[in-house]
């Protein structure tokens, strides 16, 4: 099967007011000045700087990955269009953290739209069962962890890829 030209499409997604009070809570601590003012050997020096900076990520992913609550983020009335608007094709998302993704797939079930995920606590012969459903055509949306599923299921598969957050490693997301 001949791969279609490749269509990139960035959105910005806005902070909801609940993960704005995160975040500013999180930098008011002191550890964290804005990204581009913090150097390398700060980061190196202050141990707790890069933690802050992980726990932002989690932030903008989303809040339930901190303790907050099962409220979405402005994140999902992108996908939400994007799977309802996916004219039949099958749809991947990519997600890291495996509270997010069960969300995910909550939320799609709440649409009525059937999915399934992979993540690192899935074992290997659950997620052979789910890739080879979801290349049969099972179920139209998958969410997954690039880390755990980056191998077995693609473009072929799948002609649209959502990347719910951002990686810490670009070659993750383009082996994905």
């Amino acid at each position: 099967k001949e791969l279609p030209p490749l269509t990139e499409l960035v959105h910005e997604v806005e902070m909801t007011p609940q993960q704005k009070s995160m975040r500013e809570t999180l930098f008011s601590g002191g550890h964290l000045k804005k990204l581009d003012e913090t150097g390398i050997e700060e980061i190196i020096e202050n141990k707790g700087t890069l933690g802050e900076m992980i726990r932002d990520l989690q932030i903008a992913s989303h809040p339930l990955l901190l303790g907050g609550d099962d409220t979405p983020t402005n994140k999902w009335p992108l996908l939400r269009e994007i799977v309802e608007n996916r004219g039949g094709e099958q749809v991947i998302v990519w997600s890291y953290h495996p509270i997010t993704i069960e969300w995910i797939c909550r939320m799609l079930e709440g649409l009525g739209v059937k999915s399934s995920y992979v993540h690192g606590k899935v074992g290997a012969e659950k997620r052979d069962e789910i890739r080879k459903a979801f290349i049969a055509g099972e179920f139209p949306v998958l969410v997954a962890n690039p880390m755990s599923y980056a191998e077995g299921v693609n473009l072929q598969n799948a002609s649209i890829m959502a990347y719910w957050d951002e990686s810490y490693s670009k070659h993750l997301w383009e082996q994905s």
